[in-house]
């Protein structure tokens, strides 16, 4: 028969979804700041893309969709984000507290999503 220390089986760190997110993050970080060099080096040709065709059909989609709303879409999406930011944030701390001494990793896995998001936004913004 085997110990109860025997069957006690290691806490994973990260879930698998979590570690597939980092990986996906780790591998388009190089294709997003690609873009972004691109897009600057050729600012007459995104100028053209995005007021010509992009901005043109997302213009007419979005008024078809929220024009006969009474109050500002936007608003509501950015209360939204707000909410949910606060949830994630209960959810990111009931979930450091549950790993007792382990909870840098929990830590560590949040900060390493957001930081990338991060330093793509302050990225692409970067010369503007």
């Amino acid at each position: 028969m085997m110990s109860a220390a025997a069957t006690k089986t290691k806490p994973r760190v990260m879930s698998r979804g979590g570690i597939i997110a980092c990986m996906v993050l780790t591998l388009l970080t190089p294709v997003g700041l690609l873009l972004i060099h691109l897009a600057r080096g050729n600012a007459e040709e995104v100028e053209h893309l995005y007021s010509r065709g992009f901005y043109h059909g997302m213009a007419t989609v979005l008024t078809a969709l929220t024009g006969r709303v009474p109050f500002s879409v936007m608003e509501v999406i950015l209360l939204l984000l707000g909410a949910a930011a606060l949830v994630f944030l209960v959810f990111w701390i009931r979930e450091a507290i549950r790993r007792g001494k382990r909870w840098w990793l929990v830590c560590l896995k949040r900060l390493w999503i957001g930081g990338f998001g991060g330093i793509l936004l302050v990225y692409s913004y970067r010369g503007s």
